[in-house]
């Protein structure tokens, strides 16, 4: 694998593995609502991401300017699938719900590869096809037999975490400056919506950073993953994209068992099992295939 490939393959696992830890972290902040986490989430990362573009801007890197109509309807596409991702993952998290999360983002690669073997046009090979095979019969079986795991966290976590993956392959920007765009479009409507809805208990207060300090980080906690993805979603191909994210899932096994003391039936690991074990084998089949090809612009 050249150091080329080798890349984005160690940012898109980077990002998985951050992305699935995080669970932790946001179960600091029991005592607040998801509504308020994803408002400070959404507030630190615009400070955080308007420093950086800023700085990018005065280098001259400035793709922004290649923002057209297209572009930002993209964005505003994903930016409303990620906030949704957000406060599902998070409500989870603060609820212990960290199984459900981790079945979610086992979905959204499923999501993914399927796109990219029927919509994108890209190879449909006799592992992929099989891959595809055995893990929706395991998703049939685990829908029948999971008992009273919270069905709602994994179809909503997998379909806009899938979504999401699908659109940011598709922008032209910079992982920086496209959570930038994004960030900026769920901070006006929070705007707008703040004029008609009365946030009470789930509004930010001064307080609540004095009570949780570990809130001024949710920015770069947010941030970090979301742009070792970016970076990655526009050097692989959806396939093996989608393939990679076996790694989210299986950190919120671990996290569930070893942090949270959940634990679930033995039909529902057996399942997960047999789904991760599908990507990895196909994962590992396809070293050579993680160059796939950029999104056009």
């Amino acid at each position: 694998m050249t150091a080329r490939i080798f890349l984005p393959f160690a940012m898109a696992f980077l990002a998985n593995f951050i992305l699935g830890a995080s669970s932790i972290y946001w179960h600091l902040f029991v005592g607040l609502s998801p509504v308020v986490l994803v408002i400070w989430r959404i507030a630190f990362s615009l400070i955080l991401l308007g420093l950086l573009v800023g700085w990018f801007v005065m280098r001259g890197n400035d793709s922004l300017r290649r923002l057209s109509g297209r572009v930002v309807g993209l964005h505003v596409a994903a930016a409303i699938l990620v906030a949704i991702n957000w406060g599902t993952f998070i409500q989870a998290s603060l609820q212990g719900a960290v199984i459900e999360s981790g079945l979610g983002y086992l979905l959204a690669p499923v999501f993914v590869m399927l796109t990219g073997l029927f919509f994108l046009a890209e190879p449909r090979t006799g592992p992929r096809i099989a891959c595809i095979a055995i893990i929706l019969l395991a998703l049939v079986t685990l829908v029948m037999t999971a008992g009273r795991l919270e069905h709602w966290v994994y179809w909503t976590i997998g379909a806009s975490w899938g979504g999401y993956t699908l659109l940011k392959k598709r922008t032209p920007l910079s992982p920086i400056e496209g959570l930038f765009v994004e960030t900026a479009v769920l901070a006006m409507l929070l705007a707008l919506a703040s004029i008609w809805i009365d946030f009470g208990a789930h509004a930010p207060a001064a307080s609540q950073l004095l009570a949780y300090p570990w809130l001024v980080t949710a920015g770069i906690v947010s941030l970090a993953p979301l742009v070792m993805f970016a970076f990655a979603a526009r050097r692989l191909g959806a396939f093996n994209m989608g393939a990679l994210q076996f790694v989210l899932p299986t950190t919120q096994l671990v996290v569930s068992y070893v942090y949270y003391g959940q634990v679930a039936t033995p039909a529902t690991y057996l399942c997960f099992g047999v789904i991760w074990l599908a990507l990895v084998t196909l994962t590992l089949r396809e070293g050579g295939a993680f160059g796939g090809r950029r999104a056009p612009g």
